[in-house]
């Protein structure tokens, strides 16, 4: 019983620790290049002004006082961090959570990528498309961002997946089915950068 559940869930574990090691591998280059957490991009430092701002009770203001804007940022990613915030996590320390829920995310789009392609062209494709998408070389700068690309990149994923098998196998999908795809398609309209 154990064995036939950890070869059911062995994919998972072996993408969770590539996951893992590309986190420790790009952190580490981070923390090498400037003794410190940081953002690989300095829009991600708007998010993380956003977040303060929410968790201070002053949502939608650069500073409080000031005149309501959302500096054209996703409208959830602050939302997701700013309870950390709350929980001590200032500064350049609000990129730690930043980078757990976008390292999350990328094990997401490859479990994601892996599901939609695996039925469509076999075992090996889906496993390439995982590994590809891990290899990614801008998720990878995206994902040290500190930035919402990510998840919003797994969310688009995870969407298209949905439909794809909504599609190709038609039937009438249960209430939770329903309740994860509306759940998705708002974090999808709510993480999407507003200016763009």
């Amino acid at each position: 019983m154990f064995s036939e559940r950890l070869r059911r869930h062995a994919p998972l574990i072996l993408l969770g620790l590539g996951v893992v090691l590309i986190a420790k591998w790009t952190i580490s280059a981070v923390l090498a290049r400037v003794g410190h957490p940081g953002a690989t991009l300095d829009d991600s430092y708007i998010h993380f002004q956003y977040a303060r701002a929410l968790a201070e009770g002053h949502p939608f203001r650069f500073q409080a006082g000031e005149p309501l804007s959302t500096g054209a940022t996703s409208l959830l990613w602050p939302a997701l961090l700013a309870p950390f915030y709350l929980l001590g996590f200032h500064g350049d320390a609000i990129l730690w959570p930043a980078w757990a829920l976008s390292y999350l995310a990328l094990f997401g789009i490859a479990y994601e990528a892996h599901s939609l392609v695996r039925p469509l062209a076999g075992r090996v494709a889906g496993i390439t498309s995982a590994v590809l998408s891990l290899s990614f070389g801008g998720l990878l700068w995206c994902v040290a961002s500190g930035m919402e690309v990510v998840p919003f990149a797994w969310a688009l994923v995870a969407l298209t997946r949905r439909t794809v098998d909504a599609l190709e196998h038609p039937r009438v999908w249960t209430h939770k089915e329903w309740i994860t795809f509306a759940a998705i398609l708002n974090a999808a309209a709510l993480l999407r950068p507003e200016g763009q």
